[in-house]
């Protein structure tokens, strides 16, 4: 008996359904799985880029450091030179204090007070010794006028060499055409236009990833670059920062001197004779010397200064240096000459004492308070006639921060007292964007979008992730782009020494990859970057990782 058949068919068709669930499923894996590919790939770029950022950032900075440094040891050159033109000119008032005191103990003793054999000698004596010494006096100052000339123009050269350093570094906004090819102009603009960042993208061959660009330029600051990494500029805030510690002036900026520079500088005059020389010139004592030689009278001739003091520093005031700042270049030497007569005997003891000194001032082209002084004045003249114009220890511009004789260097502003904001060094946020869907992107063989017509209006299965279609969202949302954002920093650390505040002082600059929120409430913090309105997609989704928990960004 033969059982009756059935329709036939029934597996081959369960068998297709199988089949195109199982391609489907397949599909989709690959299709997951090369969107995570992607992911890693676009977060990679990015922390290469953000990183590559900050490393340039940190050369930068260390180079500009190592020129500071280098005209910090300029800056000690022209007080070195202070020095020795003020030396100079004390040895000059040593001299007409020498003769002022001869002849003083001259004038002490009358010829009809004591018979010649006693202090009528010892006058006789003084008045030989005095001729010896005005003779000495016009032998070593032949030569010293000129000398004193090139001194000063010496400094003044100096000053050259800092400023030649100066347009090395400088370079910014305000001061582009003098300063159009300096270190700080060019980290700028790449740091504006993150070419560096561009350029990594490039070569990476994926076409279908780009930058963010900048928005509003510097006033807004480049798209994912912190203000505070190119310096403060268009924003006003670095006008003002020798007097404000509110943390908004901080960064790389070339504005106004910085009083870390000058105590850098007069903290490394570490040659005693420019810190604080206590010795005469020698020249003096030769003169001495030959002046107390076989008298005719055979006195006995002593000279001493005592201990004398002189200085070199930068200061508004003649201070020795109590009140440090760029404004005037200052010399000193400060001493009192006792010098004492007596016969061969031991009778007729004569002492006398005269103040001698000597200082030079130095400014800039504009100011007009130049002093080059020494005291006592040349016996018979005042010093104002010997034909010395003080413009010879004038240096160059000052414009357009005057009065001073420093040449500005490009420094660090830290945000003191803002260790969230971690004190302000710079950082570098890239921000990079994928467009799956655009034109010409190359497509993988998984990477379907089509319909199954069964009924109706079909089912769409899209595996290019163009469009999330979820109702309880409103509608289709696109899924077509991926972002990626990675945070660099370039940031000051000596070894051992991490509470030292950032500076362009040490070449210390160095660069990590950093949590994306390491300065959470600052103005250049990732919740700030997000809320613009390039970035408010992406900016929607990192407020909802946070809402939900999220901790992958410390």
């Amino acid at each position: 008996m033969r059982r009756a058949r059935g329709p036939r068919g029934q597996n081959l068709a369960l068998l297709a359904l199988t089949m195109l669930l199982v391609t489907l499923m397949v599909l989709i894996t690959l299709g997951i799985a090369q969107r995570i590919r992607e992911n890693h790939e676009l977060n990679d770029l990015a922390d290469a880029a953000a990183y590559s950022s900050a490393v340039a950032n940190a050369r930068a900075f260390n180079d500009i450091a190592i020129i500071n440094r280098l005209q910090v040891s300029y800056w000690v050159s022209m007080a070195a030179n202070e020095s020795l033109i003020s030396w100079t000119s004390y040895a000059r008032g040593l001299w007409n204090a020498s003769i002022r005191n001869l002849d003083g103990i001259e004038g002490k003793i009358s010829s009809t007070w004591l018979p010649p054999t006693a202090c009528g000698k010892v006058r006789a004596d003084a008045h030989t010794a005095a001729q010896r010494l005005r003779a000495s006096f016009v032998t070593a100052m032949a030569g010293w006028e000129g000398a004193d000339i090139a001194a000063g123009i010496e400094t003044k050269d100096i000053q050259s060499v800092i400023a030649t350093l100066r347009a090395e570094t400088r370079g910014d906004p305000t001061d582009n055409q003098l300063f159009p090819d300096g270190m700080k102009n060019r980290l700028f603009d790449e740091r504006k236009t993150q070419s560096l960042a561009k350029r990594i993208v490039m070569e990476s061959g994926l076409t279908d990833v780009t930058v963010v660009p900048p928005l509003g330029g510097p006033t807004g600051g480049a798209a994912g670059v912190s203000s505070r990494e190119v310096g403060d500029y268009g924003l006003g805030l670095y006008t003002d920062c020798e007097s404000s510690q509110t943390g908004l002036c901080n960064g790389a900026t070339p504005g106004s001197w910085s009083e870390a520079v000058v105590e850098a500088a007069m903290g490394t005059r570490g040659n005693p004779f420019t810190l604080v020389r206590g010795v005469r010139p020698p020249i003096v004592d030769a003169a001495w010397a030959q002046a107390a030689t076989n008298l005719p009278w055979d006195s006995n001739l002593a000279f001493g200064d005592g201990t004398p003091l002189g200085s070199a520093y930068w200061s508004t005031t003649a201070s020795g240096g109590a009140d440090a700042s760029p404004v005037f270049a200052w010399a000193d030497d400060r001493g009192s000459l006792t010098t004492t007569m007596r016969s061969n005997t031991g009778g007729c003891a004569t002492p006398h004492s005269t103040a001698a000194g000597a200082h030079v001032k130095t400014t800039d082209e504009i100011d007009t308070s130049d002093q080059h002084d020494w005291f006592p004045d040349d016996v018979g003249m005042d010093h104002d006639q010997i034909g010395i114009p003080e413009k010879y220890h004038t240096v160059g511009d000052c414009t357009p921060l005057c009065p001073s004789v420093w040449v500005r260097q490009v420094h660090f502003h830290p945000a003191r007292g803002k260790p969230e904001d971690a004190y302000g060094q710079p950082k570098s946020v890239v921000m990079l964007v994928r467009d799956t869907a655009l034109a010409g992107t190359t497509r993988q063989p998984w990477k379907l979008d089509f319909r199954f017509f069964f009924s109706g209006a079909g089912s769409r299965f899209d595996n290019r992730g163009q469009q999330l279609h979820t109702a309880s969202l409103g509608g289709a949302l696109p899924i077509a782009h991926q972002g990626a954002v990675a945070t660099a920093m370039t940031y000051y650390h000596r070894k051992d020494t991490w509470r030292e505040y950032p500076n362009l002082l040490n070449p210390f600059w160095r660069a990590t990859l950093v949590a994306a929120d390491i300065d959470e409430g600052s103005r250049d913090d990732l919740a700030s970057v997000l809320s613009r309105p390039a970035e408010a997609w992406q900016g929607g989704a990192y407020d909802a990782l946070l809402s939900a928990g999220y901790r992958g960004l410390h």
